[in-house]
């Protein structure tokens, strides 16, 4: 797995799956394509957290109706691997427990890997897309450590409230690549 290369260690993870009776072509491609206008949930929770205003990026209403992954890009978040229709990595450097995140620019994955400056916490996620059968599962994980003990205590109060959260839209986007697969021509996942 890609993201073992990328965040090995870690003080907090999440991970989610859901098989889908589709090949691993066409799930690769949903979750490609999947906007934040197919997570409704996504939506509200972001448009909450920033007080429905801008952040980088551009507003959340512009955010939402490009692809996902694209949108992550212009939030700050940068694509450090990907393998084709097999896992796709983005990391991200902030202080995730401040209202706007405090999102750093991450300039090269080998600038992530180096990142020690105290008072931050490093994430990373993916996505990935295993056979099972005729089916694909498809699962997200989601890593952080903090550069320091403080930044650590201040992200696992920050974690408290919002993983319940975290794992909804986890969840919620797993299920909009479902059906977006099951949507495609030769689908017939439900959901």
């Amino acid at each position: 797995m890609w993201l073992d290369d990328f965040l090995p260690e870690f003080d907090r993870r999440e991970v989610h799956a859901l098989t889908i009776d589709a090949p691993r072509e066409r799930v690769w491609q949903a979750a490609r394509e999947v906007t934040g206008e197919e997570i409704p949930v996504m939506r509200h929770l972001m448009n909450l957290r920033t007080l429905g205003g801008r952040t980088l990026g551009g507003s959340n209403r512009q955010r939402t109706a490009r692809p996902l992954l694209d949108s992550m890009q212009a939030l700050g978040f940068a694509l450090v691997a990907e393998e084709q229709r097999r896992e796709v990595v983005l990391v991200t450097i902030g202080k995730f427990w401040r209202l706007n995140s405090g999102l750093r620019p991450v300039e090269s994955a080998d600038d992530f890997a180096h990142f020690d400056e105290p008072g931050w916490a490093r994430a990373g996620f993916n996505l990935r897309l295993d056979d099972d059968g005729d089916a694909t599962r498809l699962s997200t994980e989601t890593r952080i450590q903090a550069t320091d003990a403080r930044a650590r205590r201040l992200f696992g109060a920050y974690w408290l409230v919002i993983r319940p959260w975290s794992g909804l839209i986890r969840k919620a986007w797993l299920r909009a690549i479902a059906r977006r697969a099951a949507a495609a021509p030769g689908g017939s996942h439900e959901l």
